[in-house]
């Protein structure tokens, strides 16, 4: 209502007009009170900026995220080319130990 009253005043000569644009200000602004809060384009850039900060960091961590997921990838293939390793010697062994134990039973059953 404030604004009303300032452009009724400003308008006093020309009372039908200062009426008028009273009317339109004082609509206005119970337009505006019963949208709720109004962003103002401050507000809005704000907004945007800190919306972009968060999504920038989010790029960072999801990077992070990924090169971890590689490093463990990476660090698997190590240890699965080690098991690997450690279980063909573990097979080449048995085939030994059993290769010791049935070629002297196959001699005792001559």
């Amino acid at each position: 209502m404030g604004l009303a009253i300032k452009v009724y005043e400003a308008f006093r000569d020309e009372p039908q007009k200062a009426q008028v644009l009273s009317e339109v200000v004082d609509i206005l602004e119970s337009r505006t009170a019963i949208g709720g809060n109004v962003a103002t384009r401050d507000a809005l850039e704000i907004m945007k900026l800190h919306l972009q900060k968060e999504m920038e960091q989010l790029r960072r961590e999801i990077e992070q995220v990924r090169r971890d997921v590689e490093q463990i990838r990476a660090e698997l293939k190590v240890d699965l080319a080690a098991t690997r390793t450690s279980l063909v010697k573990w097979v080449a062994g048995m085939l030994l130990a059993q290769t010791g134990v049935v070629v002297p039973l196959v001699a005792l059953f001559r």
